[in-house]
């Protein structure tokens, strides 16, 4: 595989000008490229690597780029809750799409809450050019994946409930006795590949070092009815 292009782009959002970070594979001349949105919000793209197997095998260009706050975008650790909205990353991706020229011929690959994101922008912006949207893992509805989150928890003993409960509501969830708990939740129902692959070890590092993103509580406002 040909190595990848990476830079930055500079985001203008109200007054101010942040970067965003980028990995293109591939030639964006040679086909429709594929954009591709990570998950979590705040773990960087690097966990979504394998599929850039598609620019060799299909020839198909693929664009990952690190949403603002992770990764090598800019991280944003003293910005409050209300900065983080859909608005903010709908507009970063208006701004990588123009950014690239793709504009009017693109395809979309949301994961998880990158999901969320591109199923919010097909609504919001009703873009002319996407020709496909791939959904993968990603919740309709934020009370239905509660509902199903719960039912996931609820065949754990009840001390290790209550601990994961205890923390979450004294806003201690950055103690190793719940992130231990996370963990064992995360292995069983999430990512149940062992041992973990280098590059979500790696991701997962990333967001320790800066979960302010991931962390704040306005997400759960974003429900994709």
């Amino acid at each position: 595989m040909h190595q990848p292009s990476t830079g930055t782009i500079d985001f203008v959002f109200g007054s101010e000008t942040f970067q965003t970070g980028f990995k293109v594979f591939g030639d964006l001349k040679s086909g429709r490229p594929l954009v591709a949105l990570h998950g979590d919000p705040g773990i960087p793209h690097q966990y979504m690597l394998p599929i850039a197997d598609l620019s060799a095998s299909r020839g198909i260009p693929i664009v990952f780029y690190n949403q603002i706050g992770c990764g090598v975008s800019t991280h944003l650790p003293s910005k409050p809750a209300e900065f983080w909205t859909m608005e903010l990353f709908m507009a970063e991706l208006d701004n990588v799409l123009a950014y690239f020229g793709i504009t009017e011929d693109f395809d979309l690959y949301g994961h998880s809450w990158g999901g969320m994101l591109a199923s919010s922008y097909v609504i919001s912006r009703n873009p002319q050019g996407l020709r496909r949207l791939i959904l993968s893992d990603a919740p309709a509805s934020m009370e239905l994946w509660a509902v199903g989150t719960n039912a996931l928890l609820a065949e754990f003993p009840e001390a290790f409930r209550e601990m994961l409960k205890k923390h979450e509501l004294a806003g201690t969830t950055d103690s190793e006795e719940y992130q231990r708990g996370i963990q064992q939740f995360n292995e069983k129902h999430l990512y149940t590949v062992k041992p973990w692959p280098n590059e979500l070890v790696n991701v997962f590092e990333a967001l320790d070092a800066d979960a302010k993103v991931s962390s704040t509580t306005y997400f759960v406002s974003f429900a994709c009815e």
